[in-house]
């Protein structure tokens, strides 16, 4: 065979040996990508000696090239630059190949870059082609390494409650795959962007680590954090249907967790007042008896473990209700020296109980179960009334009016006048009013004479009866005084 023949044939078999090591790369077949560079290593060198004792005829002396690393140890992933030189200064156009399969081509200015993904030593070298002497390089590629960092892990954490936190390396950015452990046991792996969930079913302290397994390309350095996981705190809150609460009337309780659901069997507790038990919609209906502030306390137990309801105490006005007070039924006759009776009331017209009655008059009496007093007129001008109420249950607004007291109208009626008598007898009329009092100055009157009688002082008076037998029917009035009627009295005569 010819030297070109030769040397066609080794390029041929190079570029075969070239595209299985992309191949048993991309299989991730380490061992048949070991063979296959080390194949293309041999190629090369065969290449190299036979362009360099074998200068083809005709063709001047090949050219010596220098081949320089910028970094002889550098990192994966890190950019390596070489220069390609000559005693005739930086090559152009000259090919850079590694036993790994990368190859580039110099610059202008004699220089090219490649990168590597995986550690360990890579032989480097130019390929320059028949009119070159070719130079190669040993580079040993350190693995990169990254010093891992647990961000966004909270010191205390509740039990139940998820915690979302992030790994990352020095640069902030979050670091995929990497295992999460809580002492010793694995609990999750980070996500494409470093987050993974935490979540713990009991309290104690956690000793979070955050590690991956060194690779060929990647070293780590494990990051920790601690963490002390405590019961659950479930805060209570109250509401309340309104904020108008009554006295005496229902008011609705709701007690709630921080998600606004409702708590069941928790207990609502006003201090010096009623007390209360949550139903499964959280509600109790409690009733205040008497007004002012009351602090009340919404509490649970539970037999949850690590599990804590946390109290919440609110401070609620109780207001009376409004009511008004009225007048209602009255019984007697408005005039001096008459005894009334006057019935106090609601806006319904229910009689009230213990309202205070005072009057010009000088009264100052209380109703009673049925909102009746009892009182006697003292003198004639009109009876200016006012009622009040004060209880724990309302407040009452007071009712004020006025009675008009007319004259007093006394009833007379004459006393020891006998029923029988002879015609022409005298008779002693005696005058009284209703309370049995003698009255003076009343004029007796007979129903068939002309003729009348004065009592004196002691409201008697002496009558001459007629003078045949028969009916004498006798009256008697005061003119000085208005009387509802004239007293009358038959005395037969026979």
């Amino acid at each position: 065979m010819t030297r070109e023949e030769i040397l066609d044939a080794a390029n041929t078999l190079k570029s075969k040996k070239d595209l299985e090591i992309k191949q048993r790369k991309g299989a991730g077949d380490e061992e048949g990508y070991k063979e296959a560079t080390d194949a293309v290593l041999e190629i090369k060198d065969a290449i190299s000696w036979i362009e360099g004792n074998h200068p083809a005829e005709g063709h001047p002396e090949p050219t010596t090239l220098s081949l320089d690393v910028g970094a002889p140890k550098p990192t994966v992933d890190d950019t390596v630059e070489f220069k390609v030189t000559s005693s005739d200064g930086p090559e152009s156009g000259i090919d850079v190949e590694s036993d790994r399969g990368h190859s580039t081509v110099t610059g202008s200015n004699g220089t090219a870059s490649m990168a590597f993904d995986t550690a360990g030593n890579v032989e480097v070298r130019t390929s320059g082609g028949m009119n070159y002497h070719d130079d190669s390089a040993t580079l040993d590629v350190q693995p990169r390494h990254i010093d891992l960092d647990i961000v966004g892990m909270p010191t205390e954490l509740a039990v139940r409650q998820r915690e979302r936190l992030r790994v990352t390396d020095s640069s902030g950015t979050g670091v995929e795959a990497i295992t999460v452990l809580a002492d010793g046991d694995q609990v999750g792996r980070t996500d494409a962007d470093g987050y993974v969930e935490l979540q713990f079913d009991s309290t104690g302290t956690r000793i979070i680590q955050a590690n991956a397994n060194d690779t060929i390309s990647v070293t780590y350095a494990p990051a920790t954090a601690e963490v002390d996981v405590v019961e659950e705190q479930i805060p209570l809150r109250l509401q309340v249907a309104t904020n108008q609460i009554r006295v005496g009337e229902e008011t609705t309780f709701r007690v709630v967790d921080d998600a606004d659901t409702g708590v069941r069997d928790a207990v609502v507790e006003a201090a010096g007042g009623p007390t209360g038990s949550t139903d499964g919609d959280g509600e109790t209906t409690l009733t205040f008896q008497h007004p002012g502030s009351f602090e009340v306390t919404v509490s649970k137990q539970t037999d949850a473990a690590d599990v804590n309801y946390v109290e919440q105490t609110a401070d609620l006005h109780v207001h009376r209700g409004d009511a008004s007070l009225a007048v209602g039924q009255t019984r007697g006759t408005f005039e001096e020296g008459g005894e009334v009776e006057i019935q106090i009331t609601d806006t319904s017209d229910t009689g009230v109980a213990d309202a205070t009655v005072t009057t010009n008059h000088g009264h100052q009496a209380t109703t009673d179960a049925d909102g009746w007093v009892s009182l006697t007129i003292q003198r004639e001008d009109d009876l200016e009334l006012t009622a009040e109420k004060s209880s724990d249950r309302f407040e009452f607004s007071p009712v004020e009016t006025t009675f008009t007291v007319s004259e007093h109208q006394p009833e007379l009626s004459m006393a020891d006048v006998p029923q029988v008598a002879s015609p022409g007898d005298q008779v002693s009329v005696k005058v009284v009013d209703e309370n049995g009092t003698p009255v003076s100055g009343a004029v007796i009157h007979s129903a068939r004479r002309p003729e009348t009688w004065e009592t004196g002082e002691d409201g008697v008076a002496t009558v001459d009866l007629m003078d045949r037998t028969g009916i004498e029917t006798l009256t008697a009035d005061k003119p000085s005084l208005s009387v509802k009627e004239q007293a009358e009295q038959r005395i037969l005569l026979q």
